[in-house]
Parts: C-alpha cells; sequence; structure tokens
C-alpha cells in the first residue's frame, strides 16, 4: 500500500480529499492527517510516508516551507501541492521547493486520481530500485536493510543465476520487464561480477510461474546454472551470498540447469582410468614436446569431460596445471608466474559457454609455447644429427663452416643450437668431446702413446693435446694416466 498523510487547515477540503483517496484511488492508506506544516512536520518524523499531499496556504508553517523541509529531510517523499492560486509565481516556488505535482483548486477528481496513479508508479520504481540495491549489497555479502519499509512480501523466491558466456555487454535492466502481470514486482540484481544475477519474486507466486520468470530473464544467455529458494522475510536474506558461492561448485559448461537450495557438498570426484590415461599422455607429450600429439590428447580430454558432465569446479585446478606444465617446459621466457597463469585459466573457465568454447580459450592459452614445442622438436633432431656426426668424426678436422656446409645451416644458426641446447660454442663443445674421448682411450689402452691418441681424436700437436687436457681436467695428461692405472 501507498502510504499518504494530508495536511489541509479547512475541514471541509480534508474531507473532500479523504474521500477522493478512500473512493477513486486503490492501493492508498492514509496514514496520517495534519493542520498545518509544523504538525506534518512531527507526523513525518515518527510516521513512515510515500506522498504528503498538502495546501499552500497555512500558519505557522505553509506548505512551501513543509516542502522544502521534507525536500531536505525526507528526500525519498513525494510532495504534492494543491493551491488555489494560479499564479506562476506559486507554482514556480512550489517546483523549487521540490514538488512533484500542482493541482489547482477547485479539484477535479479525474485529474487528481491521474496524479495519484502516476505518483503510485513513480513510488513503485523507487522501491522497487532500492529493493534491488539491496539484494545486490546482499549478494556481496554487506548488511543491508530488508525491514517492513522495504521488503513489503512476507517471502520470497530467490535466485542465484550463473551465467554462462561472455555477458559482460549485457545490462541486467535489459533482461525483461521487471512488472509482473499480477502485480507483483521481479528484483534483479547484479551478484559478484557481471556473470552473477540475482532475482528475488514475491513469495506467494506458484513455482512453475517462477521458473517462468527466469527462463524469460536468461533467454538472452546461452547457458546458466540456477538455484532456486523460497525465503521468509525474516531474518534478511543473508542466504544469498552461500547461494552463490554454490553456484561455483555447480556449474557445468554448456549445461543449463536449475537446483534446489541448499545444495549438498560436492563430491570428491574419482578420476577414471580413462580420464588418467590422457592425463599422463598429455604430461609425456608435453615433457618430450610432442606438439602434434598434445592437441589430438586435449581434445579428448575436453570431449570425456563434457560426456561426464564434469563441473568447472573439480577440472578448473587441473587446467590450471596443465597449462603450468606446458609453460615449464617452454624453451623461452614467457613472464608469466604461476599467479598469472592461473587467473587466465580462471577467466577462460567463467566466460566459457562450453567446453568446445573452454577448449578454444585454454588452447589460446597455449598455442604459441606448442608452436615452440614444434620448433623445438624440429631443432632437438638437428642438434642430435650434429652431436652424433660430432662423435662419430673426432679424428677429422672439425670447423664450423665445414658443419654448416653438410648440414645446410648458417654459422650464426649453428652458434644460436649451441647456445640453446648446451650453453655453450661450437668449439667448446667439441673440445670437450675430444678431452672425454681421449680420457677413455687412455683408460681403455694404458700402453697406447700419448701422442697417438692425441692425433686419434684430433689434435695434430702433442703440446696443444696437453694444454688443452690440464686446462679441462687440471692435470696433465700424463698424470691423469697414471692416476687411472693405480
Amino acid at each position: 500500500m501507498t502510504r499518504v498523510l494530508i495536511v489541509e487547515d479547512e475541514p471541509a477540503a480534508m474531507r473532500f480529499i479523504t474521500s477522493l483517496i478512500e473512493t477513486r484511488c486503490s492501493g492508498f492508506h492514509i496514514v496520517g492527517k495534519a493542520e498545518n506544516g509544523r504538525e506534518a512536520m512531527a507526523l513525518l518524523q515518527s510516521t513512515p510516508t510515500d506522498i504528503v499531499i498538502t495546501d499552500i496556504q497555512m500558519s505557522p508553517v505553509d506548505g512551501i516551507e513543509l516542502a522544502e523541509w521534507i525536500h531536505r529531510e525526507r528526500p525519498t517523499v513525494l510532495t504534492v501541492i494543491i493551491s488555489g492560486h494560479s499564479d506562476f509565481a506559486y507554482a514556480k516556488s512550489a517546483i523549487q521547493s521540490g514538488v512533484v505535482e500542482y493541482l489547482l483548486k477547485p479539484i477535479i477528481p479525474a485529474d487528481f486520481s491521474a496524479v495519484m496513479q502516476r505518483l503510485q508508479t513513480r513510488i513503485r520504481c523507487q522501491q522497487r530500485d532500492e529493493r534491488s540495491r539491496s539484494l545486490g549489497r546482499m549478494a556481496q555479502g554487506a548488511d543491508a536493510e530488508a525491514g517492513p519499509t522495504l521488503w513489503d512480501c512476507q517471502s520470497y523466491w530467490l535466485m542465484a543465476v550463473r551465467l554462462g558466456g561472455d555477458v559482460s555487454d549485457l545490462a541486467i535492466d535489459d533482461f525483461c520487464d521487471k512488472d509482473l502481470d499480477d502485480g507483483g514486482a521481479l528484483i534483479l540484481a547484479p551478484g559478484r561480477d557481471c556473470r552473477d544475477l540475482c532475482l528475488a519474486l514475491p513469495g506467494h507466486l506458484e513455482r512453475k510461474r517462477v521458473m517462468g520468470v527466469m527462463a524469460h530473464v536468461t533467454a538472452q544467455v546461452p547457458f546458466y546454472t540456477a538455484l532456486l529458494s523460497k525465503q521468509l522475510l525474516t531474518p534478511p536474506f543473508t542466504v544469498m551470498p552461500d547461494m552463490l558461492f554454490r553456484l561455483d561448485e555447480w556449474v557445468v559448461p554448456g549445461l543449463s540447469q536449475t537446483l534446489v537450495y541448499p545444495l549438498p557438498p560436492v563430491p570428491n570426484r574419482q578420476i577414471d582410468s580413462q580420464e588418467q590415461h590422457l592425463l599422463k599422455k598429455l604430461r609425456y607429450e608435453v615433457v618430450n614436446a610432442l606438439g602434434d600429439s598434445v592437441k589430438e590428447t586435449f581434445v579428448a580430454l575436453f570431449c570425456l569431460w563434457e560426456e561426464h558432465h564434469q563441473r568447472l569446479v573439480l577440472i578448473e585446478p587441473q587446467l590450471q596445471q596443465l597449462v603450468m606444465h606446458i609453460y615449464d617446459h617452454v624453451p623461452r621466457q614467457h613472464g608469466l608466474s604461476p599467479r598469472d597463469i592461473a587467473l587466465h585459466v580462471s577467466a577462460a573457465c567463467k566466460s566459457a559457454v562450453g567446453f568446445p568454447d573452454l577448449l578454444g580459450k585454454i588452447w589460446s592459452l597455449c598455442q604459441e609455447e606448442l608452436m615452440a614445442f614444434a620448433n623445438r622438436s624440429e631443432t632437438g633432431r638437428r642438434m642430435e644429427s650434429i652431436e652424433h656426426y660430432i662423435q662419430e668424426h673426432l679424428g677429422d678436422p672439425l670447423g664450423t663452416r665445414s658443419v654448416c656446409a653438410l648440414f645446410g645451416i648458417s654459422t650464426s644458426y649453428l652458434s644460436q643450437l649451441f647456445r640453446r641446447h648446451l650453453d655453450m660454442t661450437f668449439i667448446e663443445y667439441v673440445t670437450q668431446r675430444r678431452v672425454e674421448e681421449a680420457k677413455k682411450l687412455m683408460k681403455d689402452f694404458p700402453a697406447r702413446p700419448l701422442k697417438d691418441i692425441a692425433i686419434s681424436v684430433g689434435f695434430s700437436d702433442q703440446f696443444y693435446f696437453s694444454k688443452v687436457f690440464r686446462a679441462i681436467t687440471g692435470v696433465p695428461p700424463s698424470e691423469y694416466r697414471s692416476r687411472e692405472s693405480v
């Protein structure tokens, strides 16, 4: 009911206005009557009021002074002035004082009814918007006023909805008409972010009607998970934050579902043998830089999750670990911390419409890294071939130009290969391999002359061989041989 206070010093006029409200204006309730502005101020201090209808000429406080006080002290109260003066100065003064409607005497009943209807609609919109803000504060876990002046039903249907897909461009006000056919009000508010939606509907509605409203609201988004609960007004809707929290546990990408609150805790997920095999296979392929196979295994894993309707809360940690595993084996610096990677994966999960969309988002996070795998695989095979050739031709002259000509690569690329894979130069690697081979020959053939060993591993000069050998091992070849023979 819309609450009205009448301020009029003429008894006949007071009776006439009272009669108009009671006979021609449905949905209104007169909460008080006053003979002047001072009495009205006192009543407004203690009486919840939506509309004040006041005469303009009264003493000791007239209608203009009362309107100014209401505008300053009770800004949500709407003021209507009734005056016998048609002078524009009076109307201008009333408007400046915050008056929303100005009626001239004698009052025409039809005009009065139209004004009251407009004000009632305006008040309902204000109350609905304030209830929406209150519901939003509740969703954020903040204390919110939920007294009888704000929530006028004994019970409400509450719905917490997690919208699927990227809905950041949608406006809450665009979802549906806020007024229901039966005169009740649909209260809408955002939740924790742009994908949460909170709804409240009068508790007297049938559940079928509530479900129809919810379906209309979510028609603009592809998928959703909703929790439905009927709650008494007292205590306030402290249950809403918990409903929103439960949504994160039950969301399944690509599935529209409505659940009833309270929900049981999500059970521990048992990973079956097929999924275990795919996870192990994926890690093996990452470690061994099998870029082409990784994507096939990724697709198979997501198809399995989709088939089993896996919830995001259960697979998101695994996705984070897998992506971190890929980044850990990337042969380049990506500059992302584990926390950054976890946030990227979490954002992909929250905005995914379904499992194919989620796969695409996760794949885009890893695509450059997997391309690096492919490059590493190709360069790795080339590096193995070069290392094998060097080992088989240690006794031959091994220069960068001859090796580059043999393998069809540039000297700069050869240098990059050795720096990337072995963290040393080509000459340093060849020298180390020759010394290692010489140590092996000295151990296997203790009587063989050092000069012959030096020549067989590519050193044409025994003195230079001894110098290099000592620089790498810390001892000359003869001393090394004597130690090994003991």
